[in-house]
């Protein structure tokens, strides 16, 4: 049984503030199967819409990581 490939999408616009994203973050396993992108870090300007499409198509699930003490979801995820 192969394993699923897994996109995490994170958005956290005050990530050097935040101890339970820290955490979380360092938790994410670094092998093959698995995709992290800090979507803050990667577009502080403008967002490659094409490029995230891909990665959307590439993977088979799609974890969006965000701040837990916002009822909703920054504006760039």
């Amino acid at each position: 049984m192969s394993r699923s490939r897994i996109l995490v999408l994170f958005a956290d616009p005050a990530f050097e503030r935040s101890r339970g994203n820290r955490f979380q973050v360092g938790a994410v396993p670094q092998v093959d199967d698995h995709t992290f992108r800090d979507l803050y870090e990667e577009y502080p300007d403008c967002i490659d819409v094409s490029t995230e499409q891909q990665l959307l198509v590439e993977h088979e699930v799609i974890v969006l990581q965000r701040p837990l003490y916002r009822y909703s979801c920054p504006a760039l995820l």
